[in-house]
């Protein structure tokens, strides 16, 4: 009879586990993709680059756990000085999506795509 109620306890305490909690531990915070225009424009050099904007974050309290550079997705006319739509995208947990809008980012549109980072 000894041996009944602790066995019996343990299998009640495991049916409370469902899903991924029950496969993978506890469900880590989620991660969210937010934008920020590099402020570059067409035909000059110049604009902030991924590792001066990830910077911002950082001094912001926002860590980036993913980094890539895009394009808004936008159309522009094609002239020089008006902007050329590079973006950069970083991945920062959805609970810091606050320190990022006051920083100038936004989620990142559905319209945005990845591109190869200027050299």
């Amino acid at each position: 009879m000894r041996l009944v109620f602790p066995l019996l306890a343990a299998v009640l305490m495991t049916g409370c586990a469902t899903g991924d909690e029950a496969v993978n531990g506890p469900v880590l915070s989620e991660t969210i993709q937010v934008s920020k225009s590099t402020g570059s424009k067409q035909c000059e050099d110049g604009g902030k680059s991924l590792d001066a904007l990830r910077g911002e974050l950082a001094q912001a309290g926002v860590r980036v756990t993913d980094a890539s550079c895009g394009s808004d997705g936008r159309m522009y006319p094609a002239a020089c000085g008006y902007p050329d739509g590079r973006i950069v995208i970083f991945s920062i947990a959805a609970k810091d999506t606050a320190r990022a809008k006051v920083q100038g980012y936004s989620l990142l549109a559905e319209d945005a795509t990845k591109i190869p980072c200027p050299e």
